[in-house]
């Protein structure tokens, strides 16, 4: 088991192990063939985070499996059931490379914080204002890596080996769907649950708090869970803030309590309204409460945790820790308590620090990278770096690279364009020399032609004279735009790429990016089309001569079809019938006229608004009206109407046949056996119910020429009642056929 390299090692081959797994399996070497409790376990290794039973045996099962184990006939790690367990084997220990030799003072000495000597003094402060029954809230604010966890680590255990003190840490987590509520305090409340005084915690718990010990079934025995949940009927979510601060500050009486909370930035907001009624509560307790977060996370996000803050220390309520990077000094302070006696050369804590920028996550990692890559080796005169500090300085760390490439991916696009542009800048940067690199464009104004384009002169020096790296645009003061905008992004746009330069056109509003993707979509094939046909005379006269003579061949065609139709109208139908000709004619067009006129008006009235919409839809809105309305009436005027009037004569026609089927008046059919042959329509109607009244009409009025179109004109019936009616029609009383015999 090498202790050091945190490695298990199988004839000299590595033996992968997670890292739980292997402090549980250091300590069972560190107590070999003693028998080591549950509880001994939990609070040895794990004092500030909730391990339940069943991770621990998972644990062990990853260490049998690893050292090829079995729970029936175990050689290494034995099992007492109820009792806990023991480690078999004999232990031998041997000086390896690393920090094996160091002693426990000195491995201590090694992780000591440093450069944060200021905060713990605060921490302290706070501490003894606690302790003195004014209740705290201290937030650790900063960047990930700064040293927020380790700060409050370091000032826990030193409270731990000095004060007897209830100490519990809860852990926020990231996530993504819904978050539960008072996670990080269930956490804590459990290491409470779990301490020296478990059964004290428990009992005050239950007393004041049953609605929060009712949702820990693991803490509470199965005889006392029944009764409990009886207690918490109808419990709300202002119950539940109420009893827990009860309970805390009943537990506060008998020991002074810490919390610490990590990560709130992705806390849930119960959590935050626990926070804030602690502070805000009157009575005296001894209550400490300490959060960390990250503050940039909290801005982005939107997170409520930042005005909670600020709310509370405007009211004196809550302190804000701000930890600093750590100085040259500080880097070479670490050094040197990490590798005692070592040789190293002075540059080497001015390259770290360089290289990292003073974040201790970041030098630390720093550090590691040489060890690994056996640029700082452990020789018998002690610690020496290997290569000289100039190699050293071209070398990069993977790991750091990927460190920061992390962080990178959590800044948004915008966020992460300024941070590129400044880093080409330079390590020191004014924000006035990052805007002329990113140059952030500012399109302002009322774009359009009735108002005039704001002048572009300083785009074209940019991108002519000092190219930039990227080009944006800021839009928040852009008014009145149309097409001349979009004419002058285009261009700008071609410009920039023929110069190898990135355009962001996310500042841009969506209407105006949609209508530049279309036109980046869209080749420009006119100029290509025209290089290619210049020069091609005859080509292009053949053209035209092709054209034009399929145009008169059409023209033709049509003009004979008219001919043939209007010869056929007035000649082949000898029986035409003016006045009903003219009839149909007035009441499907002049008596027409003004419901034509209105429907031809409200459908160019639905096309101008319509294509308005869409235009409107794409950005340009000025002129639209009178654009849309103009075109319509000159294009579609002539058009619609004369659909209209088809449609009209259509109508015109289905009404009339449908009164004569009503009315039983068959005077207008013969308009379509006489001249309404050469008019394109509806075939002969066959009207079974009025047969014979048919029959009689045709025999009354056409007579002989009438009988042959009829199957039923001959019939005796019909005939003589045709006579009767043209007798009567002529001298009442006369005699009603040729024949009175026959009649």
């Amino acid at each position: 088991l090498d202790v050091d390299n945190q490695e298990l090692r199988r004839e000299g081959q590595p033996i992968p192990l997670r890292p739980k797994p292997f402090a549980l399996l250091r300590y069972f070497v560190e107590n070999p063939k003693r028998l080591i409790p549950n509880t001994e376990l939990l609070n040895t290794l794990w004092p500030d985070t909730v391990v339940v039973e069943g991770l621990l045996r998972g644990y062990l099962h990853d260490i049998r499996q690893a050292l090829g184990d079995d729970v029936a006939h175990a050689r290494f790690i034995e099992t007492v059931p109820r009792r806990g367990f023991r480690f078999l084997p004999d232990v031998s220990s041997e000086p390896a490379s690393g920090l094996s030799e160091l002693t426990p003072q000195l491995i201590s000495l090694a992780l000591k914080l440093v450069g944060r000597s200021e905060d713990l003094r605060l921490l302290r402060t706070s501490l003894q204002k606690a302790l003195a029954g004014k209740r705290q809230l201290v937030l650790i604010s900063g960047e990930a890596g700064i040293g927020k966890t380790a700060l409050l680590n370091t000032f826990l255990e030193q409270v731990r080996e000095k004060e007897p003190i209830h100490i519990a840490v809860g852990q926020c987590v990231e996530q993504y769907g819904a978050r539960e509520a008072y996670l990080p305090i269930f956490d804590a409340l459990a290491v409470l649950m779990r301490g020296k005084h478990a059964k004290e915690v428990i009992a005050k718990i239950s007393r004041y708090a049953p609605t929060w010990l009712v949702q820990m079934p693991g803490i509470v025995p199965d005889d006392q869970f029944a009764t409990l949940h009886q207690r918490v009927q109808g419990a709300t979510q202002s119950r539940m803030l109420r009893e827990l601060c009860e309970a805390l500050e009943a537990l506060a009486i008998d020991y002074p309590i810490i919390v610490g909370l990590e990560d709130l930035q992705w806390s849930d907001t119960s959590t935050l309204d626990l926070l804030s009624l602690i502070a805000r509560r009157r009575d005296p307790a001894r209550l400490l409460f300490i959060g960390t977060y990250r503050p940039a996370d909290v801005i982005v996000s939107g997170h409520p945790l930042r005005s909670v803050a600020q709310d509370l220390q405007m009211h004196g309520l809550c302190v804000e820790l701000l930890p600093d990077y750590l100085t040259e000094s500080d880097v070479t302070e670490y050094i040197s308590n990490r590798f005692p006696k070592n040789s190293f050369p002075s540059g080497l804590g001015e390259l770290v620090h360089r290289v990292s920028g003073g974040n201790p996550l970041f030098f630390t990692v720093v550090v590691d990278d040489l060890i690994a890559d056996n640029s700082i080796e452990k020789r018998a005169e002690g610690w020496i770096l290997s290569k000289p500090v100039q190699e050293i300085a071209r070398s990069k760390s993977h790991t750091l690279r990927r460190v920061i490439e992390t962080q990178l991916a959590r800044l948004s696009p915008n966020e992460q364009r300024i941070l590129e542009a400044a880093a080409v800048v330079g390590r020191e940067f004014s924000a006035h020399l990052v805007a002329a690199a990113l140059e952030q464009a500012d399109v302002g104004g009322n774009w359009d032609l009735r108002s005039g384009l704001p002048p572009s002169d300083q785009f074209d020096n940019v991108i002519n004279e000092e190219p930039p790296i990227r080009i944006a645009f800021e839009c928040s003061k852009l008014g009145r735009w149309d097409s001349s905008l979009l004419t002058f992004l285009h261009e700008l746009t071609r410009l920039a790429r023929q110069r190898h330069l990135a355009v962001d056109t996310a500042g841009l509003p969506a209407g105006v990016r949609r209508l530049l993707e279309l036109s980046g979509e869209v080749p420009e094939t006119k100029d290509a089309h025209a290089e290619r046909v210049s020069g091609r005379l005859l080509a292009q006269v053949g053209g035209l001569v092709i054209g034009e003579g399929a145009s008169i061949a059409e023209a033709l065609a049509f003009i004979g079809q008219v001919t043939t139709a209007a010869l056929r109208l007035l000649i082949g139908r000898p029986h035409f019938r003016e006045s009903d000709f003219s009839l149909v004619l007035q009441e499907c067009g002049v008596e027409a006229l003004g419901v034509v006129t209105l429907i031809a008006f409200l459908v160019e009235m639905i096309l101008a608004f319509m294509g308005a919409v869409q235009l409107r839809r794409f950005g340009p809105s000025i002129y639209v009206a009178d654009m849309m309305g103009i075109g319509v009436v000159r294009e579609m005027g002539a058009v619609m109407t004369g659909v209209i009037m088809a449609g009209r004569t259509g109508a015109a026609f289905a009404a009339q046949l449908g009164t004569m089927k009503v009315t039983q008046e068959i005077d207008a059919l013969t308009i379509r056996w006489h001249f309404a042959d050469g008019i394109p329509g509806p075939p002969p109607v066959h009207c079974p119910d009025s047969d014979d009244a048919a029959a009689v009409h045709i025999c009354r009025r056409g007579g002989n020429h009438g009988r042959r179109h009829h199957r039923y004109a001959d019939a005796p019936s019909i005939q003589a009642t045709s006579w009767w009616e043209r007798a009567e029609l002529r001298s009442p009383g006369a005699s009603i056929g040729p024949n009175p015999g026959d009649a």
